[in-house]
Order: structure tokens, then C-alpha cells, then sequence
């Protein structure tokens, strides 16, 4: 009874507050959020244990207005817009304050850890590619959400003093270095050889000359040059493989809404999934630290994890225990 009676001035709130004109979102951004929430219910657990009850808190950064769905707890700035029957949830809004090409993950938002993105005319992305993406900043919420996760994080002692976060960003690490640079790119191209040959009987030999190949390489890095590519790896790299797998799952099992069908932008997951790993081979092919900085990371780490599924299939299972480091999954 208690629940009916406030369902009830639920609706009456949006009917009210409906009436007074407040922002609203475009009907594809819902549609595409909705897709995001819903291959998360359906998916996400066969990619890693629990990720689906993760909070999916996410603030939408449009030209005037950001939007608020999946997060119980607003800060006092967001008003209520209503109750959205697509997405199952409350949207509140406030004035925008983001950048609109902004795509990130951290506590925005009374310390939940929120994906804030701009739309995909603004990140340059495809509806297909916005919604995986958006799986990607979903796993950052799983990451964030192991309580010792930040503490981890402080012991790296990579901050430099910086509370803000930025220094994940714009860590000084040697980017710019002629012998790391030569030893990187040739790092990258034997990970390569490593997953072209995963079906083949010289597998485990060209994993482990990898494997030694990456320690000749952190073995040139400063200790905490060495822990900032070893975070990169476990963090970034991680997501963009998970962001490749639920690709390839959402192909494989799920059938996308008829709204994100209707979108003229909309690509099949099929050709979704094998985007992304055309991207990380042509990464590892001819991406260098001095062009591309921590972005080079991304597809290293990926690529890392294509090789341990054929190695050490239960790698996920010492990943949120033995933190940062994707060489004691080997």
C-alpha cells in the first residue's frame, strides 16, 4: 500500500512538473541509455561476476542541460524532471556545468561514481558505439565500487599531491623517450603475433616471449613510471577489452530495441564488435607513446587480456584481488 500511495504522487509530481515545460531529454538519448541499461541486465554477469548490480548512475551533458538517471541520491543542484518509463528511472536535471564532449567515470555526483558523457554528436561516436561505450564507463563503476579500490590507488603514490584525480590523466610518464618509444612499439607488435597465433599450436611459446619481452620493458621504466603503466593496464586496458566483449556478447545474444534499430546511425553489434578489434590491432600495429601518450595503453592492456583468455582463463578471478599489476595473471 505504502509503495501505491507513492507511485501515486510520483505521477502527480510528473504531471505537474510536465506541465511546467521543464527540460527534457531527446527521445534518442533515452533510447540509446535505455539499450545501455538494458544490455547491462542482460549481459553483463556472463563478462564479470556482479557488474549488472553495479550502479549505472549517469549524467547525460547536453548543450544547456545535464540529466541525471540511475542515481538515488542527487545532489541539492538537480531538480526533478519526472519519472521516464523508458528508462525505468527518475531523471533530475541542473544546468549544464561539464564539457559536452566529456566521457569519463568518478564520483560526480554526492560521491557516486557516475558516467558523465556528452551525446554521440559530441564524442564523435556512432548510437552503437555510444552504447558499448558507455559499458566501458560502466566497468570503471565496477572497478570503483571494490571498497578498496581507492586506497589501492593512493598507495601507488602517483598523485603528486593532486586530490582532483587529473594526475591519471597528466602523469609526467616518459611518453617522449627514444629508447622506451623503440621498445614500446616493438612490445606492441609481438603482443600482436601473440593473438594472431591464439588458435595456433605456437601460441604458448609467442605468449611467453611476450611475457619476457614486457619484463625487458618495465625493467627500463622508473618504479613509479613502471606502477603508472602497470594502472593504465589494469584500468584502461581492461575496460576497452570488456567494452569489446560485451560487443561481441550483445552480437551474439541480443537483439537490439526497435527505437535503436530506427536510428539512422545505428550499426549492428556484429559490426560494432569488430570495429573495436580492428581498432586495438591497428593500435598495436602503429600507435606510438610520443603521438598518442596513455591512449597507447588502452590497446596494450586489451591485448593483454585476448592472450590470458587462452592462457589463464580464470585471470578475472585475481583481477579485483591482486590489484594493477595484469603480469600476475601470466
Amino acid at each position: 500500500m505504502k509503495y501505491l500511495i507513492k507511485l501515486v504522487l510520483l505521477l502527480i509530481i510528473t504531471t505537474v512538473l510536465y506541465s511546467q515545460e521543464v527540460p527534457q531529454m531527446r527521445i534518442e538519448d533515452r533510447i540509446r541509455i535505455a539499450e545501455a541499461y538494458s544490455l547491462n541486465n542482460e549481459l553483463a554477469d556472463s563478462i564479470w561476476q556482479n557488474w549488472s548490480k553495479t550502479t549505472f548512475s549517469t549524467l547525460l551533458v547536453t548543450s544547456d542541460y545535464e540529466f541525471l538517471v540511475y542515481n538515488n541520491n542527487p545532489s541539492s543542484d538537480f531538480k526533478l524532471a519526472g519519472f521516464d518509463s523508458l528508462l525505468m528511472s527518475p531523471v533530475y536535471y541542473r544546468p549544464r556545468q561539464m564539457d559536452e564532449n566529456f566521457l569519463a567515470t568518478y564520483p560526480a555526483v554526492n560521491g557516486i561514481p557516475t558516467i558523465v558523457v556528452g551525446t554521440p554528436e559530441k564524442t564523435n561516436k556512432t548510437s552503437g558505439e555510444w552504447v558499448i561505450t558507455l559499458l566501458h564507463e560502466h566497468f570503471h563503476q565496477l572497478q570503483m565500487s571494490h571498497n578498496d579500490y581507492y586506497d589501492a590507488v593512493n598507495k601507488l603514490n602517483l598523485s603528486g599531491g593532486d586530490e582532483s584525480g587529473m594526475w591519471m590523466l597528466n602523469y609526467p610518464f616518459p611518453y617522449d623517450s627514444t629508447g622506451i618509444n623503440t621498445a614500446f612499439n616493438e612490445l606492441s607488435r609481438n603482443l600482436l603475433d601473440a593473438i594472431n597465433s591464439v588458435d595456433n599450436e605456437d601460441f604458448h611459446a609467442k605468449a611467453m616471449g611476450y611475457y619476457e619481452m614486457r619484463k625487458n620493458f618495465t625493467n627500463m621504466l622508473k618504479e613509479a613510471d613502471y606502477k603508472y603503466f602497470s594502472f593504465q593496464l589494469w584500468q584502461e586496458g581492461i575496460a576497452r577489452y570488456t567494452e569489446l566483449m560485451i560487443a561481441r556478447l550483445a552480437a551474439e545474444k541480443r537483439t537490439p530495441s526497435s527505437g535503436m534499430h530506427n536510428l539512422s546511425d545505428f550499426f549492428s553489434y556484429k559490426e560494432t564488435s569488430q570495429k573495436i578489434i580492428s581498432g586495438i590491432v591497428k593500435n598495436l600495429q602503429e600507435l606510438t607513446l610520443t603521438s598518442y601518450k596513455r591512449v597507447a595503453f588502452y590497446s596494450l592492456g586489451s591485448g593483454e587480456a585476448l592472450i590470458l583468455d587462452k592462457l589463464n582463463p580464470e585471470w578475472k578471478e585475481k583481477y579485483f584481488i591482486n590489484k594493477f599489476y595484469l603480469e600476475k595473471y601470466f
